[in-house]
C-alpha cells in the first residue's frame, strides 16, 4: 500500500510541475532588438584660410563609442588616431590614441552632441610636461560641423 501511495504522489507532483518550458499567462516570445551602430561624422576648419582640418568619425552602438579623429594642420605635425569611449546622454568621454611625429600618445577627450554638430572640451597645458589635458576648467566650446560620412 505504501508503494502505491508513493507512486500516486510522484505522479501528482510531476503533473503539477510539468510546464514544458512555457510560461503560463505571459507571452513566451522574446523579441530581440538589434542595436545597429550609428555613424556620425564631423569636421572643423581653422586657420586664416581654413586650411587646418580636424575630422571625427564616430560609430555609436548603445553607449559604446569607437571612431577616428585626425587633426591635420597645414604645414605642421598632424595627429591621427582612434577614439574609444562611452556615451552618457549627449556627452561622449573617450581616449584618443594617436600618432604624432612618429610617437604614440594618448589624450582624454570629451564631446557633446548637439542638434547641428559636436562640441569638444578645451584643453589646458601642463606647465612642466607641456602636454595637453582636460581640466576642471575645460568647457565645451570647440565647435564641429556635422558632415556626411564617406
Amino acid at each position: 500500500m505504501k508503494l502505491l501511495t508513493l507512486f500516486f504522489l510522484a505522479i501528482l507532483i510531476s503533473s503539477c510541475n510539468n510546464n514544458s518550458g512555457e510560461v503560463q499567462g505571459q507571452d513566451s516570445t522574446i523579441n530581440l532588438v538589434e542595436i545597429k551602430p550609428t555613424d556620425l561624422c564631423f569636421q572643423r576648419l581653422e586657420g586664416t584660410k581654413n586650411q587646418d582640418t580636424t575630422t571625427i568619425n564616430l560609430k555609436i552602438a548603445a553607449d559604446e563609442v569607437n571612431g577616428v579623429m585626425n587633426s591635420v594642420p597645414k604645414e605642421k605635425d598632424s595627429r591621427k588616431g582612434t577614439l574609444k569611449g562611452q556615451k552618457h546622454g549627449d556627452v561622449i568621454k573617450a581616449l584618443w590614441s594617436y600618432k604624432q611625429e612618429g610617437k604614440d600618445d594618448t589624450l582624454s577627450v570629451e564631446f557633446k552632441l548637439t542638434e547641428n554638430g559636436l562640441l569638444q572640451k578645451t584643453f589646458e597645458i601642463d606647465k612642466i610636461t607641456q602636454k595637453q589635458y582636460l581640466s576642471a576648467k575645460s568647457k565645451f566650446s570647440i565647435p564641429f560641423m556635422k558632415i556626411a560620412c564617406k
